[in-house]
Parts: C-alpha cells; structure tokens; sequence
C-alpha cells in the first residue's frame, strides 16, 4: 500500500510540474508566439486540478509542493474570476430581444434536430456559421420565421447568415484578411433603436497559417468596430477562450464588452462534452447594452453548444 501512494505522489508531483510549465509559457510567450498562445486556453481546469494538488500536497505535509499549486491556483484562476463578479443589477426594460448563434458544423447532417431546436426557441435573431448550401436546404423552413435575412453560404467552413425578425437596413459582406472567410455585418431596426450585428467565425487553431488568419481578423475587427455609429453586438465562433492575450487585445480595441461578465464561464465546445470543453462561442457588446440573460443549449448535433442571449438597448430619451 505504502508503495501505491508513493507512486500516486510522484504522479502528483508530475502533473505539478507540467501544469507549472505549461502555464509559465503561456504567461511569458503567450502574447508573441501562435504555438505558446494555445497553453493559454485551459486556465480553469488547470486551477481545478492545482486545487487538488493543494490538497494532496497538504496531506503530505509538503510546504514545497504546497507553494506550487497554491501559486497555479492563483495564476490560473486569475484569468477566470473576472468573469464572475456581478455587475450592477440593471434597469428595466419594455424591450428584449434574443439572439441565438450557433455554428452548426458543415458536416453534421443532423439538419432537422438544428431546425428544430431553432423552431423551438424563436430567436428575434439567429447567427448561423459554417453554413452551406446543403445546410441552407436542410433549415429551410427556417426563412419562412425570418421575413429578414442574410445567407452567405459557402463550400468551406466560412459560411454565414443572419437571420432577423426585425428589419435589417443595411447589410454588408466582409472579406477582412481572406476572400475564403466571411464576415456578415447587418444594421437592423429593432423599433426606433439600430444594433450593428456582426456574424463572426475566424479561422481555427492549430494550423500555423489558419492562426495568424484569426489574429489578422481580431486586429481587423478592432479597427473595424470603433467606426460604427451604432451599438455593436458581435457574435459566433472566434476559435479562442477570453484567457488569450490575443482575445484582451480584441477586447481593448474595440471597446466591447463580454457578455458572460457576472454570469460564469459557459464552455460551449466540444459538444457533448462541452462541461468539460472551452468556451468558443462568444457574444461581444458596446458597453451600452445590456446583457438580461446568457445561456448555451443542448447539442443539436454540432461540435459547438448554442449560444443564447437576451439583451436590450439604451434607453432614449
């Protein structure tokens, strides 16, 4: 017995060690290096389990590998807490909208479980990402929801539609780095007030020329967002957690704010098992909106959990 604990101890002290590399380089590297970037994602489950080696090493009476796990806890976790305190409760509002933006993966065939569920929930306005033809065909029952709509479908992975109950004035297709990754910007009047609503999917990691592609995107989008005369909302698949230097930066360009602030973490990736996963899915917004609630739904067949949100505008005067 004796010998199995101390081969669980060295385990222990094995995995204190590679989550202490691991976060020290993406701590040091992170910012300047694609491949280090990636260590960056996973900050949370890396405080959990530092929290168990906390306690495995105070059984063990252990100072050493105390200090250790004490200092990946609070490193780790502090790229995690600021997404929970609770801002201020908001004012009422006449107005709510929802939106739901889901990537629905190209390959999935599962179209009518997709459908169904979007039936289901009846957003005032629907984000779709990878769509193709073949899944514009498979949701059609969709358009007949939406008397406003932008499909932009592709053959690849970069296809987008924003679907809306309220009228869209003004729409725009946007090639920001590449022609083969699209970018959908809709101004849609939501009844006195307009929201500029952006359907987002950058490239993914870990191909090294797909990565750059999506920081190219997130230095376009900070460029691109502060010109708009009109409250931002910007929704999809960014392929990034918010632990990234890359997604900071996002966030200090543009001025937007995450909508998960005050409600937790929220993993929508991968799937079924997106407990577990990463949060992918994000919905970005001008700081004058104000997030009523924020939710993921049940897999529908993707690799990626739906993103629910409920928002209202600034009130006029």
């Amino acid at each position: 017995m004796n010998r199995l604990w101390e081969r669980i101890w060295l385990l222990i002290r094995m995995t204190v060690c590679i989550m202490a590399g691991v976060t020290l380089l993406g701590l040091l590297g992170g910012n300047w290096s694609i491949w280090l970037e990636l260590m960056t994602h996973f900050k949370l489950h890396m405080a959990a389990v530092a929290c168990l080696t906390l306690f495995a090493s105070w059984t063990r009476k252990s100072h050493v590998w105390m200090a250790v796990s004490g200092f990946l806890v609070v490193v780790n976790f502090a790229d995690v807490w600021p997404i929970y305190p609770q801002p201020a409760p908001p004012p009422p509002s006449e107005q709510e909208i929802s939106l739901i933006a889901l990537n629905v993966l190209k390959p999935n065939k599962l179209h009518q479980r997709a459908s169904d569920y979007l039936l289901k929930e009846d957003p005032d306005i629907l984000i779709l990402t990878e769509l193709t033809h073949v899944w514009c065909e498979g949701i059609e029952e969709l358009r007949d929801h939406y008397p406003h709509e932008v499909w932009f479908p592709q053959h690849g992975f970069f296809g987008v539609a924003i679907l809306s109950k309220y009228p869209v004035v003004d729409w725009k297709h946007l090639e920001l780095v590449d022609h083969t990754v699209t970018t959908l910007q809709a101004d849609i009047d939501l009844g006195g007030d307009t929201v500029r609503v952006y359907g987002v999917h950058p490239p993914a990691p870990p191909r090294y020329q797909e990565m750059l592609w999506r920081d190219a995107h997130f230095v376009a989008f900070g460029e691109l967002i502060p010109q708009s005369p009109y409250p931002v909302l910007m929704a999809g698949d960014l392929n990034s957690t918010s632990y990234s230097p890359k997604f900071k930066q996002l966030l200090k360009s543009t001025g937007l704010v995450d909508s998960r602030r005050g409600i937790g973490v929220q993993p929508s990736w991968p799937g079924k098992l997106a407990f577990m996963g990463i949060t992918l899915d994000h919905c970005l917004h001008d700081p004058s909106i104000t997030i009523r609630d924020r939710g993921v739904g049940p897999p529908v067949g993707s690799d990626h959990l739906p993103l629910k949100i409920r928002f209202s505008m600034p009130k006029t005067e």
